[in-house]
């Protein structure tokens, strides 16, 4: 994730004796400044800046300004003068390598240089500095001679005596390129000097934004021109690593355009926005996807274009403080909020429109959140941060699955609008966004029937609430959206990828339920397409065991559909185990499908060419609670008592019990088998009589098994 550009200060030196070529190696690499103590802003609390990157410019050599700035930063030059160009450090460069230094520095030097302060001083919010290096013969005389001694003063005491008028801040300092110590010295000072710039920069721009924002009723105010000013004490922050001050810039910023458009008071935005080429394809951290600060300081920059700036602008921030949770806690509120704004009455902008940013916005945080590395903490820093590194891959896991969720739900719409969704596949899917369905229609339905003054009526209403909804599909831009609206195949592999992207993450962060549905959403789409193999393939994973008696409704309904494609594949014997799942878990069901998989389960049995066992599916739908004995004359006869789960009367079944009887001897028991043809079982609790022409046999019997038979079809 790239930071935001432009994040240093800048020293600009002054070199009339070609002294820096010398010295910018070792001072380059003493660079940047660290262990800074600032204190400034509004709140005037001390804060620790960790590090300051510092471009070193000579000579007056600055930046180049692109078009799209230049306005913004005149618009700084009017308020503050020369805060946002000028360097923060003017330094000059100066030496002697005369033995008569003093007379060339009354008339040569101290001119020269008295020009140059005189210039730098007047520059608001910038400091200098004077570094002097002495030549051979000062050096030796400053390290032989006493300074009581020596009743001539050096070049350098000249310097400090003409320039360095405060008795707090050193502005001429000496430099012996040779010594470490005298290199320290430097740079302590010039982080002092840096320091000083800073809290008078800050403070100059605190004070005028407290102008401007005291001034915010009175006529001719201008919230952009306030946001530029406001936005310059933000990069001030960013540039001493401040984030949380800097956010918080942004988020007054937020507050006041909200509390404007409350009130009415949004004249600066001409117009809402979104109708360019590519406003529907979102790129958050991209600032220079548009000029917004050109814009803005034309006072031109749509509200569309604004809202997206500054979100991104939050954005980028969040990421920089590591506040990961925060970052999709505001993501999911913008783009809630702001889809509904762009429905609003008057956006001119259609469902589709709304829909293809909706699912651009939604992976392009995806992506934000591919790109985040969360840090793992060393072994010796406890388990603690080690759960908290977990908490927040599973975090931001979860978030992936749903915005990617979000992104699908987006695909229903615009495959809906566009007939690239077949109508059946939304009456079935779990996650498919539900909306009225005059808005749902197509384009090539909405020339269709229903014509006269009530389908007038309805389109004006769904405009006024929702806007235009039949639009052509050249006015979404997005080149993934473009393409999957071209045909079914490429729109189908889109859907797919992202229900996949989105289960994958549910994985991660262990919602095993999500990532079902989504599947199954998935599978869906091929049984609406008919693409019976591939749905099998999906929906397989996915179904429990059959054998299980305490199915969820989510599983019967995966189990109705892997029903489906195996009928379809010509697999009977598959199908017929999904189909006793199905009657044995009826009260997931409506009335209707029971009755269906009943007389099914029936159909399915008759064309049987060979016999089928089926053992673990008898105790889901026939269940034995009691086997007696019946005493009659005539025949041996037992009462078999059957319960049936089957919701409806189920006929021409045959029953047969296998008992054992006489010692518990192995080899020495004797088999009894009593049947019962043409059986009728009802729903509920039934007692059916069975009789054998076996020869009575005393004693005790034993229910070995009890088999119930439709045509082909054996439980037992």
């Amino acid at each position: 994730i790239a930071p935001m550009q432009h994040q240093h200060i800048t020293f600009n030196v002054q070199d009339v004796g070609q002294i820096w070529p010398r010295i910018e190696k070792d001072f380059r690499s003493r660079l940047p400044l660290r262990n800074l103590i600032w204190k400034g802003g509004i709140t005037q609390t001390p804060r620790f800046v960790e590090q300051l990157t510092v471009k070193v410019t000579v000579d007056g050599e600055h930046e180049g300004t692109s078009d799209s700035d230049s306005s913004s930063k005149e618009i700084m030059s009017a308020t503050m003068p020369s805060l946002s160009t000028n360097p923060l450090l003017n330094i000059y460069l100066l030496e002697t390598l005369d033995t008569d230094a003093l007379d060339m520095y009354k008339s040569v030097i101290r001119p020269r240089v008295k020009n140059w302060v005189s210039k730098v001083s007047q520059r608001k919010g910038e400091e200098w500095a004077i570094i002097y290096l002495p030549n051979a013969a000062e050096i030796q005389r400053m390290a032989t001679t006493t300074k009581f001694l020596n009743m001539r003063a050096s070049v350098f005491d000249k310097l400090k005596s003409d320039f360095q008028t405060k008795k707090d801040a050193d502005h001429v300092i000496m430099l012996r390129p040779d010594m470490i110590e005298s290199w320290n010295t430097l740079f302590l000072t010039l982080r002092d000097r840096t320091v000083q710039a800073l809290e008078e920069r800050v403070g100059s721009m605190a004070d005028e934004i407290r102008r401007l924002d005291s001034n915010r009723m009175m006529p001719g105010w201008n919230y952009c021109k306030f946001f530029i000013v406001k936005e310059s004490l933000v990069n001030m922050y960013r540039l001493m690593g401040l984030n949380s001050e800097a956010l918080a810039q942004y988020d007054e910023l937020e507050a006041v355009y909200f509390e404007l458009l409350e009130s009415r008071r949004l004249s600066w935005f001409s117009k809402f926005g979104g109708t360019h080429p590519g406003d529907d394809f979102a790129d958050l951290l991209n600032d220079k996807k548009r000029p917004y600060h050109k814009q803005m300081a034309e006072s031109s920059i749509t509200m569309f274009d604004f809202r997206i700036y500054l979100f991104g602008r939050q954005c980028q921030l969040l990421i920089d403080m590591g506040d990961y949770n925060e970052l999709i806690s505001r993501a999911q509120r913008f783009i809630s909020s702001f889809s509904k704004s762009m429905r609003e009455p008057g956006t001119g902008l259609s469902l589709s429109f709304v829909a293809s940013w909706t699912y651009s916005i939604c992976h392009n945080i995806v992506e934000i959140c591919e790109g985040i590395q969360v840090t793992q903490a060393p072994v010796d820093r406890g388990q603690a941060h080690n759960a908290s590194t977990v908490a927040t891959t599973r975090m931001l896991s979860a978030s992936k699955a749903e915005f990617l969720t979000s992104a699908r739900q987006q695909l229903d719409i615009l495959g809906t609008l566009y007939d690239r969704l077949p109508p059946k596949y939304l009456r079935r899917s779990n996650t498919c966004i539900q909306l009225p369905s005059p808005l749902l229609r197509s384009p090539s339905e909405s020339v269709k029937a229903e014509s006269g003054n009530q389908k007038d009526n309805d389109a004006k209403h769904l405009e006024r609430r929702y806007g235009p909804y039949t639009d052509a599909i050249d006015s979404i831009t997005n080149p993934v959206l473009t393409e999957a609206l071209a045909s079914d195949e490429r729109f189908d592999q889109i859907y797919v990828r992202t229900c996949e992207q989105a289960t994958q993450y549910y994985l991660e962060c262990g919602r095993q339920r999500f990532a079902q549905v989504m599947r199954g959403d998935i599978a869906q789409l091929f049984i609406s397409r008919q693409q019976w193999q591939d749905a099998a393939r999906v929906l397989a994973p996915l179904i429990p065991s059959t054998d299980a008696k305490s199915l969820g409704i989510m599983d019967v309904h995966l189990v109705e559909r892997m029903a489906i494609c195996e009928q379809q594949l010509g697999n009977t014997e598959k199908c017929l185990d999904y189909v006793v799942c199905l009657v044995s878990h009826s009260q997931y069901l409506d009335s209707s499908s029971r009755n269906m998989y009943a007389d099914m389960l029936v159909d399915l049995a008759s064309n049987l060419q060979s016999p089928v066992q089926v053992s673990s599916g008898a105790s889901l739908l026939f269940s034995v609670s009691d086997v007696k004995a019946v005493d009659r004359e005539d025949t041996l006869c037992v009462a078999v008592s059957l319960v049936s789960v089957v919701p409806k009367p189920v006929m021409g079944l045959k029953i047969e019990a296998l008992l054992l009887a006489g010692s518990g001897v192995e080899g020495n028991q004797l088999e009894v088998l009593f049947d019962a043809s043409d059986v009728v079982l009802e729903p509920g609790t039934n007692t059916v009589h069975l009789t054998t022409n076996s020869v009575s046999c005393p004693g005790r019997f034993v229910v070995r098994s009890v088999t119930i038979r439709m045509a082909n079809l054996n439980f037992s």
